[in-house]
């Protein structure tokens, strides 16, 4: 029989309800001298991009979901047949599941 005894309180507050303010995901990237931004090392297409942790400029300086991040995603470097990148086994895997309740 364990001993653990928590410390604190439930503060109702789930994941979800603090990304891009208090929760970020490890998404793989690469940080290389010469590139702005990290070179991210897997399909984020599955995820709230502010799990990331930044967000990339467009050339008009604004900001755009995912399609921002294309040019600092390596997976768009590797040739493939298909023309999903969830084909490219090479790289990292990331997944979100929000809870039901968020999806309402």
């Amino acid at each position: 029989k364990g001993i653990y005894e928590p410390s604190g309180f439930d503060q109702q507050k789930d994941f979800t309800d603090g990304i891009g303010v208090d929760s970020f995901a490890y998404v793989p990237q690469l940080k290389e001298p010469g590139f702005t931004f990290p070179l991210l090392a897997c399909d984020i297409s599955k995820i709230n991009s502010d799990l990331i942790g930044w967000k990339p400029l467009l050339s008009d300086k604004t900001i755009e979901s995912h399609r921002s991040y294309e040019s600092c995603n390596l997976i768009f470097d590797v040739p493939f047949e298909n023309d999903s990148p969830v084909d490219r086994p090479v790289f990292s895997i990331v997944r979100q599941w929000a809870p039901r309740w968020s999806n309402k």
